[in-house]
């Protein structure tokens, strides 16, 4: 966002719509359950597609990669939401803790 300038690609904006399709599916659950069964059914299918994809691996290889991919995504997706709040919005609850040396 900040670095491109532009409008960004629907590639790189998935991450972020993840994150509030699962924040806003938590929020409804305990009136509507289905739309986040639908959100963690689909995108448990994509995780165990990718586990299953490549070379042969042991069952703990394939949970440490599941569980990469989980955190890779929602780290991904939070900080997108993290910049947008910070470069688009102007919104800081980051304080800066060392003085720029120039």
């Amino acid at each position: 966002m900040q670095k491109l300038k532009r409008v960004p690609t629907l590639r790189s904006v998935v991450p972020g719509l993840f994150i509030t399709a699962l924040g806003l599916g938590l929020l409804l659950a305990p009136w509507l359950w289905w739309p986040l069964a639908l959100l963690m059914g689909s995108y448990g299918t994509f995780v165990l597609g990718g586990l299953f994809h490549g070379q042969k691996q042991t069952l703990l290889l394939r949970m440490r990669k599941a569980l990469a991919i989980i955190i890779l995504h929602l780290s991904y997706g939070l900080g997108q939401w993290a910049g947008l709040l910070h470069f688009g919005l102007g919104v800081s609850g980051i304080k800066s803790q060392t003085a720029l040396s120039r």
